[in-house]
């Protein structure tokens, strides 16, 4: 799959054929895991010319990536992996174990 907007982008799949020989061929049978077949859309996959994509535009300006950078820079100490445990550790259980199997219905 190359489409990136693919859900399943990234991954290779072992071609079987046209998903509908009598028919134009937009769509791909692929294999998948055992005994399983996936229909794709042929222009998702590398059988196809792709068109050029824009790249999808940054998420962040150069400026705030700067500000971000400049205020991780500020931070005094990272926060600790192991944070010390606040108040009293939970009360265990009060129930015994539950029987392993279900009571028998009543019939009703």
């Amino acid at each position: 799959m190359v489409d990136p907007t693919h859900p399943l982008f990234g991954r290779r799949f072992r071609l079987i054929g046209p998903a509908d020989p009598g028919r134009p061929a937009t769509r791909a049978r692929v294999a998948h895991g055992s005994g399983c077949f996936l229909t794709l859309a042929r222009s998702a996959t590398n059988l196809e010319p792709q068109p050029d994509r824009p790249c999808a535009p940054p998420k962040l300006s150069v400026e705030a990536l700067r500000d971000l950078l400049t205020v991780a820079g500020e931070a005094v100490a990272p926060c600790r992996s192991s944070p010390a445990r606040s108040g009293a550790a939970s009360r265990r259980g009060s129930a015994g174990r539950s029987p392993a199997t279900s009571p028998r219905p009543s019939g009703r």
